[in-house]
């Protein structure tokens, strides 16, 4: 603001200095005043000129003086020009400083949600059918997951990720003992007491999934750094994670059963290098391991990362591998003493694990082709591993787990349709049985680049590799799912 006013000052002293060379005799720039043009005084002594001699003498004084006139005037513009383009420069900056639509582009929201209707057709002997999955036909409320997306420098960012939903309104909650007792719905009803109508008006709160929230450090394309709670990056589903991008409905089973953990908390750095045609990606990183509450329970890190090749021509091909390692731990404490107060740490949940992913995408024209095969294996300590769907007298067993899928779908040139077949396989422990197969096929309507119907119908099975003599298997259940997607 201090140039602005030297220029202005500048301005109106050349401005003044103009207005005076109207009333007195012009010099040469930087001369002293020439004599010979400047008419003698009154007191001054000499003969009086002639007045054709005037007249000559007053004509060269009025051109001179014209001459310099329009050389301050000239000067005068310059300034003015100068300090017009300062000045608009000075607005320039200011507007990009606080303009809201800088601060548009520096901070997004978006989103997606999905609502449909289903109809599970439970066998009777499976556990989350006695325990409360409703067996009618009913309308659902899916996913409402929006993105809080910061980028206020081009190499900072920080992404959160919130899903809201009803919860934990209607899910089975044991009133008593496990065994004898009886499950309910849980309510999260509540008076309004804010209302205007007064606590007469019931409400029913909800809740949130924090499905990721991290800082980025987008450094260089070979080395970013990631800081905070974000998606495992391995394979092909865990990645894509969002209804609009995934193409089936029901994700497989080691999704459900979280062979590799969903999500971490700790440090990741990523990057990517080019060779020739192919893209050759890569991520590293330490965490907490699986997430028992908010904070880790042991030293044990778990260290895991992946590696992936691109290309996209002549078709769009990516092969990853993926893999971790690390401790899974749990604790208790009780109060065993008030004087003096001390306390006891029991393990509740302790094993060294290991996983390994594979995946491979393939489009070739209006078909894409998907596969993943995953494997994990836990060693627990004994009287240290957790129920199983929370089943009285089961337990997570040792061992090796796999799970593996394959997914094809086909764009037809017409009204948008692309059917899917999916096939899913897994060697998973469970109190109905050993493993789980599944086939199911679907049908995505693409109704506009943000709008989709997706329909899914599945059959799944229970199976034994191995003949333990009691199970559930060849028990399963039939599931009809429908979702409308919408991005925003």
């Amino acid at each position: 603001m201090s140039r602005s006013w030297i220029m202005w000052g500048s301005a109106w002293a050349l401005a003044l200095s103009a207005t005076s060379a109207r009333a007195q005799p012009a010099t040469s720039e930087g001369a002293a005043p020439d004599e010979s043009t400047v008419a003698p005084s009154r007191n001054e002594e000499g003969p009086n000129p002639k007045p054709a001699e005037l007249d000559t003498a007053s004509g060269q004084r009025l051109k001179k003086q014209a001459a310099s006139l329009q050389r301050l005037e000239r000067e005068v513009a310059k300034q003015a020009a100068a300090l017009a383009a300062l000045q608009a420069s000075a607005d320039s900056a200011a507007a990009e400083t606080f303009d809201s639509s800088s601060f548009a582009e520096a901070f997004r929201l978006y989103g997606f949600t999905d609502m449909g209707f289903q109809k599970i057709w439970w066998a009777s002997d499976v556990v989350p059918a006695q325990l409360g999955a409703t067996r009618a036909s009913t309308f659902v409320l899916g996913n409402l997951n929006l993105y809080f997306d910061a980028a206020p420098l081009p190499e900072w960012r920080a992404l959160t990720e919130v899903r809201l939903t009803t919860y934990p309104d209607g899910n089975p909650i044991s009133l008593a003992d496990p065994f004898g007792g009886r499950y309910a719905r849980a309510s999260s009803e509540v008076t309004d007491q804010n209302s205007a109508g007064g606590p007469w008006n019931r409400v029913k709160t909800g809740a949130i999934v924090l499905e990721r929230a991290h800082i980025d450090w987008l450094g260089f394309n070979w080395l970013s750094v990631r800081t905070g709670l974000w998606l495992t990056p391995y394979g092909i589903w865990n990645v894509d994670h969002g209804s609009p991008t995934l193409i089936a409905l029901m994700p497989p089973q080691f999704i459900l059963q979280e062979i590799f953990p969903e999500r971490q908390l700790g440090v990741q750095a990523f990057g990517a290098v080019y060779a020739g045609a192919w893209q050759f990606g890569y991520a590293a990183y330490v965490s907490n391991g699986r997430l028992h509450g908010q904070q880790d329970w042991s030293e044990g890190k778990m260290l895991g990362g992946r590696l992936q090749a691109q290309v996209t021509t002549p078709y769009p091909l990516t092969v990853g591998v993926s893999g971790f390692s690390g401790k899974d731990t749990d604790v208790e404490r009780r109060i065993t003493g008030f004087s003096p107060f001390a306390t006891e740490e029991l393990t509740t949940i302790s094993a060294d694990e290991w996983g390994l992913a594979g995946d491979v995408s393939l489009d070739v024209g209006d078909l894409r082709l998907r596969s993943e095969f995953v494997l994990n294996s836990k060693d627990y300590q004994n009287g240290k591993r957790p129920l199983v769907w929370n089943v009285p007298g089961t337990g997570d067993p040792d061992g090796l787990r796999w799970s593996t899928y394959a997914l094809a779908a086909y764009r037809l040139p017409w009204l948008g349709l692309e059917p899917y077949v999916f096939l899913d396989l897994s060697a998973i422990a469970s109190p109905e049985g050993q493993g789980v197969s599944g086939t199911s096929a679907g049908l995505n309507v693409h109704l506009s680049s943000s709008a989709t119907f997706k329909a899914q119908y599945s059959q799944a099975r229970f199976v034994d590799f191995v003949d333990r003599g009691h199970s559930h298997a060849g028990s399963g259940n039939r599931l009809l799912s429908t979702r409308l997607v919408l991005a925003f």
